[in-house]
């Protein structure tokens, strides 16, 4: 039976493939996935049932999303959450929510780094 961490990471690895749009056929991708045909259709089913809009594109050999759409996973603390709700979406990718936005709009005021915008929130 494979692990919960390891079918997360080849949903990882599937997804950005996809947005990429460098998997090849499926003989292909099940190679750069390092896992066998078979595995790889049951891999695209799990991906299937968890919302992922998946077809083969015979034009451009490649699978593809039919909706733009991104793999996330994990464990996100709460102050991140709540800032995602405030802010109508969250970058994942940073590591603490000062990190999250370069310049935001709020109220017509334009903040250009997160210093003034942190400072304009605390009073």
């Amino acid at each position: 039976m494979m692990s919960l961490t390891r079918k997360i990471e080849q949903l990882r690895q599937l997804d950005q493939l996809i947005r990429l749009h460098a998997t090849g056929n499926s003989s292909q991708l099940a190679q750069k996935l390092h896992i066998s045909e078979s595995t790889l259709f049951l891999l695209l089913q799990s991906a299937r049932d968890l919302g992922a809009e998946i077809s083969y594109n015979p034009y451009k050999y490649t699978y593809e999303y039919i909706t733009p759409m991104r793999f996330v996973f994990g464990f996100h603390s709460e102050e991140r959450i709540k800032l995602s709700k405030i802010m109508g979406g969250v970058s994942f990718g940073a590591r603490t929510p000062s990190q999250t936005f370069n310049s935001v709009l709020v109220s017509g005021r334009l903040f250009r780094n997160n210093i003034n915008f942190q400072h304009y929130f605390s009073l």
